[in-house]
Formats: structure tokens, sequence, C-alpha cells
């Protein structure tokens, strides 16, 4: 098949061809990969992240530990374990994700996962979620934090600190916290029309070195069990730092409608 063919209908186009040709798709059809192409291609994200069961699996596993309302350490210890291994599998399911390495040092640096790959097709995958220089930004890196507290602008500062002088080659860093991070939008609260704490330093990176820092909270997380999921969070979560919308993923997720963003006077 000519490899500059571009199908109009995505379902077909995912029925015939090359994860290859697919993403080289959704790339053309975004602006070559313009974070501000508002596309919406459901089956195209079920192609890049395809939940297993052994995720799922431990996904109920940590929903189960945070009914606990008050853990003991041997509990908490197995909520950060739980934590990892839903970070860890979830990615295992990502399209062209093979390699995954954990790093902790005793007094310094500590982060979790680093998630990259030896596949042709990656540095494709990362250039549809907006990567700048995916030949070189080729690795993911993760952190988790199992509090019920937020990732403060101390924690924050300290993943960018890993991604400039220990990571270096990483273009995402991914926070997975249960309460999310200072600074963020409240989920289905009024809309944010500042920027403060974690939210500006995520801005305040990005401006510096053209990477990216995103938080997953609990609702985020939860998702993970859903075809696609983790793949459009990530397009989305990028996306915002560009647009600054001042609301969730979630609720752009949902597609809430222009009236619901207008005042009242407009309305």
């Amino acid at each position: 098949m000519n490899k500059n063919y571009v199908s109009n209908n995505i379902d077909q186009f995912l029925e015939e061809n090359s994860i290859e040709l697919v993403l080289e798709h959704i790339l053309n059809k975004s602006d070559q990969g313009s974070p501000n192409a508002n596309i919406n291609k459901d089956k195209a994200c079920t192609y890049f992240y395809c939940p297993s069961k052994s995720l799922i699996s431990v996904l109920n596993e940590f929903k189960n530990n945070l009914e606990i309302l008050e853990p003991n350490s041997e509990e908490y210890k197995i909520r950060g374990e739980l934590l990892e291994k839903v970070a860890y599998k979830s990615f295992q399911c990502l399209s062209h994700a093979n390699r995954f390495k954990s790093f902790q040092s005793s007094g310094g640096p500590q982060y979790d996962l680093v998630v990259y790959s030896d596949k042709k097709g990656w540095k494709n995958v990362l250039n549809s979620l907006f990567v700048n220089n995916p030949d070189r930004n080729d690795t993911i890196l993760i952190e988790c934090k199992a509090k019920s507290s937020k990732v403060n602008d101390e924690i924050f500062s300290r993943l960018c600190c890993i991604m400039d002088h220990n990571i270096m080659n990483a273009g995402i860093g991914i926070f997975f916290s249960l309460s999310g991070a200072t600074g963020f939008p409240n989920a289905f609260g009024s809309r944010q029309n500042k920027l403060g704490q974690c939210k500006l330093r995520q801005i305040i990176y990005f401006a510096r070195t053209q990477k990216y820092i995103i938080v997953f909270d609990q609702q985020d997380i939860f998702s993970l069990d859903q075809p696609g999921s983790l793949y459009k969070l990530i397009r989305e979560k990028i996306r915002e730092i560009f647009l600054q919308e001042g609301i969730t993923t979630t609720e752009r997720l949902e597609n809430f409608s222009e009236l619901d963003n207008l005042p009242d006077h407009l309305r």
C-alpha cells in the first residue's frame, strides 16, 4: 500500500495498516504533532494503549487498599508498592514501550521508573505525544507518590532537577499522585484563572527546557483500566501546558460545551 495514503476513515485505516502508518496518519491529521490540534481519535488511542488483565487486577487491588481509612505501616507500604505496580504495568501496555528500569539512591535523587524502547516506532509514539527532539529525549520518567497530601513545589522541583542532571534524556516526567499537585485545578471546580505553586513550576520548566512534567491524580489513575486512556491522558495533559484553560483533563475529555465556559451575561 502507498505509504502516503491517508484514509478518511480512521477505523478502516487501523484495520488495514501497520502501527507505523497509523502513527503517520495521526501526525498528518494533527498538523505534524501540533499540541494545538484538537483531534479526537478514540479508536487510534485504543490502538496505542490496551490495558492488560494483569494491570486491571493490580488496579483493583490498589482501589481495595485505598478503602482502608487508617492504614498501618505495612498496609501503607503495600499501597505505595501497588501504585508503583500500576504505573509499571500501565506503561507495559503503551505501544512500543519495551524497556523499563527502576532506580533509588539513598540520600540522593529518587525516582521510581524509567520507560524507553529500542523499537523503531517508539520515536513516532513520542512525536505523537508532542515530545521535542525525540531522538534525544527518548525516555519517560515516572515518580509515584501514594501519600494523601498533594505533591508540593519542593517535590516537583526535585523531579525537574532529576531530569536536568540525572535522566537528561527524559522528554516527559509524570507524577502518579493520589491527590495531584498544588496549584493544579480541582475537578469540576471553578475555572482556574491564575498560576501558582507546582502549576507555575510546570510552565517555567517547560519554557526553560521544552520538556514536560505532568501529574496523574487519583481519578486519572483509576481510568487506566480503559482502552486508550494512558495515551489520551498524556496528550491532553501536555496540551494543557500550551492551552492553559484552567480546567482538569477529565473535564476536557468529557467534552464540556463551550456554553458552559461563558459568563452568565453571555448565556
